[in-house]
């Protein structure tokens, strides 16, 4: 797993939850944990093993893109998160990236790809110029592995950047959850603020 910058984000460790929380709410009978995933990564995150039958929201957008508070796209992935937190219920928010991201793929080697301009926008100026400056991978796949490890964790920040949410964070009623899932071997790493890295659950 790619090492990442320890000092680049400002995340509260006491906005984040664990493993045993997710599994805690699943043992409560209630549909309690809202997936933001990948467009490219299909139905994947709908079959989250500890889930069972009971299943999470999932809300899909480009590379799991959240817009920070006053963006001017991703209105659609905001409603979403403020209707299944306030009107159903959900207690914890998942950032899923994957390793085999063909959207990050693509922003990486295209110079515009029409309709998502402004997320790939945000992308370059965020989680590739962390990587580019600060970050030595050592093969091209590492490479994209980090870009999509930062991009999750800048979403996360984005995410905490909205009021109704961020109340919730603060009380301890919402938890988050940043992860990266490696495709080839359906190994999930989860992002643990303590030490600021992905490590697998």
């Amino acid at each position: 797993m790619v090492k990442l910058s320890s000092k680049r984000h400002a995340l509260p460790e006491y906005f984040f939850g664990t493993i045993a929380d997710l599994k805690y709410s699943v043992r409560t009978g209630r549909k309690e944990i809202a997936v933001v995933s990948c467009a490219d990564h299909g139905t994947a995150t709908e079959e989250i093993s500890f889930a069972g039958e009971l299943g999470v929201f999932v809300l899909p957008s480009l590379a799991a893109t959240v817009p920070a508070h006053g963006a001017l796209f991703g209105e659609a992935l905001l409603s979403g998160l403020e209707y299944v937190v306030q009107l159903r219920g959900v207690r914890h928010i998942i950032i899923c990236g994957h390793r085999q991201c063909g959207v990050i793929r693509r922003w990486t080697h295209a110079t515009d790809v029409g309709i998502s301009v402004a997320e790939q926008a945000q992308f370059n100026r965020e989680a590739r110029m962390a990587v580019d400056r600060s970050c030595d991978p050592v093969t091209p796949a590492d490479r994209v592995a980090a870009y999509v490890c930062e991009h999750v964790l800048f979403q996360l920040e984005h995410l905490f950047t909205h009021g109704s949410l961020r109340r919730r964070f603060v009380c301890g009623d919402l938890r988050a959850h940043g992860w990266f899932v490696d495709d080839r071997t359906a190994r999930v790493f989860q992002y643990r603020p303590r030490r600021a890295q992905f490590e697998r659950l």
